[in-house]
């Protein structure tokens, strides 16, 4: 009779943070991992993260404002919002980071956890575990004097502008523009009379993944809206949306004009 003996090994890195200061947010916005392939948080790691919140007692959102409460679209300044970035390398083969950060973009909690497991699913949930390491050292009770204003955003970002739809059948020209910290997709012009000018056609979040890739709201009509994945071109300004229509994938090809 032989016997296999597996060991789990994790390790830990978090920044020095106040971790009283989390309890001026009220909501968790936890980004859902999309991958390449259009595959949706397929470990359940953003599951496990949004778990940790609900077990503090911290109320978690939807990405989707549609969703939101009226508070929290009223003052997204009440909501902590938390990036996941997880990688694969030949000496940490599975490895989570996580970032809290407030309305404007500060980090309030960083956290890296590494682990293996039999499964990836089981290997990306001990490092999650590990990342959260501090943060389950929080005892959370909601402070509502949160003196947290939004910041109006200065710096222009890199994926506003005009932007033209190519090789499509529809002529479609939208604007990408950041406001109040969102960044939003506005029709200017189409071929197509569904749509028209001014119409919000998406809401854009930076994915964690990779700093050209963007979570999207896709909102095609009033009848609804959907999460896909966008990537932008750092080099030609070519923006590529990952479209989910008629049960069929497709891409909707946009190049920046200006």
């Amino acid at each position: 009779m032989s016997f296999v003996f597996f060991f789990v090994f994790t390790t830990s890195s978090v920044k020095a943070q106040e971790l009283d200061e989390l309890n001026h947010f009220k909501y968790a916005i936890v980004e859902t991992l999309f991958y390449e392939n259009m595959a949706v948080d397929i470990y359940s790691i953003s599951g496990n993260v949004r778990k940790h919140f609900l077990d503090k007692g911290i109320r978690v959102v939807s990405e989707s404002k549609r969703y939101w409460p009226d508070e929290l679209f009223g003052n997204p300044c009440l909501g902590i919002y938390c990036n996941i970035l997880p990688s694969t390398g030949l000496f940490s083969k599975y490895k989570v980071e996580i970032e809290m950060k407030d309305c404007n973009g500060k980090v309030l909690y960083s956290g890296m956890g590494k682990g293996v497991g039999e499964t990836e699913t089981e290997a990306y949930h001990n490092a999650t575990e590990r990342a959260l390491d501090a943060f389950d050292n929080l005892v959370y009770q909601h402070d509502p004097g949160n003196t947290i204003q939004l910041e109006e955003q200065m710096t222009r970002n890199r994926i506003e502008g005009l932007y033209d739809a190519i090789g499509g059948p529809t002529a479609l020209k939208i604007e990408i523009s950041v406001k109040d910290g969102k960044i939003e997709a506005r029709i200017v012009d189409s071929s197509d009379k569904k749509y028209q000018n001014g119409q919000l056609l998406a809401s854009f979040t930076e994915s964690s993944l990779s700093n050209n890739l963007y979570n999207v709201e896709w909102m095609p009509d009033d009848k609804g809206s959907y999460m896909t994945l966008a990537s932008l071109e750092k080099e030609g300004g070519r923006l590529t949306v990952e479209l989910k229509e008629e049960n069929e994938k497709k891409q909707l090809v946009f190049r920046k004009i200006e």
